[in-house]
């Protein structure tokens, strides 16, 4: 598979001026403004009344591409959309779009290979949104703690909280990109664990674009320099495993899985993620006092020390290893082994779990819910489950990853509108 980046030639609209001025991919309206100094300073003074205007406005994001000439098939992928997007490909409506957190592909089966197109995709304030969903929510503050965050799928510090200002954003905050393949590729391998007695069993289950017979599966295990395993199919033994151990209490090897999808001979794709040797269960025993509650690391009982992680910046697009390392170092620096991703924020990037698997920092993950009411509706159940699902099929492999949680301190609020005598028959 070719992966095209979609990042040169964006320009966004600026109603007030009529204007198409030059932006930035991944970004966001408040930083493209910034850039072109058509706002102040966002973090100097009391700015949060001052750029409301920003997020009551739809602003229009356009560019143009060609189409590779390989590949038998193209699909346009976009990793995140903030949030209400109506993305069309030379003027023809491809779809809308509702949740930040979801990933999008589109086919694109008939797309002229000789020529430019266009992609333009209109982020629609969610406000009016925000406010008709509103109407129908029950009588207590919890519905709605900083000004309709639960009612969308949008990261909920935008709204505001204690810790940060209220600056709602729309953009192209993830990466996006044209793909392309011919033949096969693979769409997911599910990584799976069996320890037994010093000996680790890596077995893959792999998601084919297209179901083949005839497709095959080559493997091949690094460990730095070192290929510890090579060989065809989807079970991997590894000799002499290194275990992975959060900070304190051992190593953290990585071990490097290429797997090559192989048809008639010949390499079609290639999968490849790192991946840590271990298993981690919360401990929930019972005893005197009621329950523990400890994680179990490779069978050792290991106290979790950390701290909440919240994102590393009120507009989180572009953030990498740059930005994280010295956060997450610092922690590691005084004897943390566990963080939790907080749910008013983000899914993190990639480079964050990067770093917890080298550093041996452990991560609570919360999903992306926090303080309020959630709507139980047919349709934001079915963006939730899929979001849920993509987000847990991109980070399962994750030697850092201990416990999904399902949510951060909602039990408290639904405790509340449960004692509220004015709550609707609906609840």
């Amino acid at each position: 598979m070719k992966q095209i980046p979609l990042t040169a030639n964006w320009t966004f609209h600026e109603p007030e001026s009529n204007r198409w001025l030059s932006a930035k991919v991944p970004g966001c309206i408040h930083t493209d403004l910034l850039r072109h100094d058509l706002i102040p300073d966002p973090f100097r003074g009391e700015k949060e009344k001052e750029l409301a205007w920003i997020s009551e406005r739809d602003w229009v994001y356009r560019t143009t591409f060609q189409a590779p000439a390989s590949g038998e098939h193209l699909e346009l992928v976009a990793h995140g959309l903030d949030t209400f997007a109506e993305v069309r490909l030379d003027g023809r409506l491809l779809a809308k779009t509702d949740n930040m957190f979801v990933r999008h592909t589109w086919a694109l089966p008939d797309l002229d290979r000789q020529h430019e197109h266009e992609l333009q995709i209109t982020f629609r304030s969610v406000l009016p949104e925000v406010a008709r969903r509103g109407k129908n929510q029950d009588v207590t503050a919890w519905c709605d703690p900083v000004g309709g965050a639960s009612t969308v799928r949008k990261s909920q510090c935008n709204f505001g909280w204690d810790w940060g200002p209220r600056f709602v954003t729309a953009g192209i905050f993830r990466a996006i990109e044209i793909q392309a393949w011919s033949g096969n590729c693979f769409r997911h391998v599910k990584i799976s664990q069996e320890h037994r007695e010093g000996r680790v069993l890596v077995k893959l289950e792999p998601e084919l674009a297209v179901k083949d017979r005839k497709a095959t599966c080559r493997f091949r295990v690094r460990l730095g320099d070192q290929i510890v395993a090579e060989g065809d199919g989807l079970e991997i033994k590894i000799p002499e495993p290194r275990l992975w151990w959060p900070n304190g209490h051992g190593g953290q090897p990585l071990y490097h899985i290429e797997l090559d999808l192989v048809c008639d001979g010949r390499r079609i794709d290639r999968w490849q993620r790192s991946i840590g040797l271990r298993t981690i269960a919360l401990d929930q025993t019972p005893d005197e006092f009621g329950t523990s509650f400890r994680f179990l690391v490779n069978g050792r009982p290991v106290f979790a020390k950390g701290a909440n992680w919240i994102p590393a910046h009120v507009f989180p697009h572009g953030l990498g290893r740059k930005d994280d390392e010295p956060l997450l170092r610092s922690a590691v620096d005084a004897n943390m082994n566990m963080m939790r991703v907080w749910g008013g924020g983000i899914y993190e990037h990639e480079a964050f779990y990067d770093l917890c698997d080298e550093l041996g920092i452990m991560v609570w993950q919360d999903f992306m819910y926090a303080c309020g009411l959630y709507p139980g509706d047919k349709a934001f159940l079915k963006s939730a489950a899929l979001e849920a699902d993509q987000q847990v099929r991109r980070l399962h492999h994750r030697a850092s990853l201990a416990l999904w949680c399902g949510n951060n301190e909602i039990e408290m609020g639904l405790e509340a509108l449960q004692k509220n005598p004015a709550r609707k028959k609906a609840y």
